[in-house]
């Protein structure tokens, strides 16, 4: 890649006071093999699910740093919010709500500037 002169794009990330929230299908948990044969016993909390408007907090004053270059893995049991943390920083936040004073900022820059200074693609 260096021959080629491509240069590769690295970025380090800075996660404080995290509050994540959500309601409906924010707050699904990702499916399993097992929930396929689960499902008939489940009805009730579906439909429960489906009628109840209330807001559920997902994650509460997480803090993260990664560094540039390093790897980052997350692990934990369902519904514990992994997948919203890595929804929230890629920036998929359909169906949650991003508390104001939560701070995400990657190579020093807030997320919304980074969304203000994006750049599409020359060829779509």
């Amino acid at each position: 890649m260096n021959e080629e002169g491509v240069q590769l794009r690295r970025a380090g990330l800075v996660v404080r006071n995290l509050n994540v929230s959500g309601t409906g299908k924010g707050l699904n948990i990702q499916a399993t093999a097992g929930d396929t044969f689960m499902a008939p016993f489940r009805i009730g909390s579906t439909i429960k699910q489906i009628r109840s408007k209330s807001e559920k907090k997902i994650l509460h004053q997480f803090d993260s740093l990664i560094k540039t270059g390093e790897l980052l893995i997350v692990l934990g049991r369902p519904g514990s919010g992994c997948t919203t943390y890595l929804k929230t920083i890629t920036g998929e936040t359909l169906g949650l709500e991003v508390a104001k004073d939560s701070v995400i900022h990657y190579n020093g820059k807030s997320r919304a500037t980074n969304i203000l200074t994006a750049r599409m693609p020359d060829s779509i």
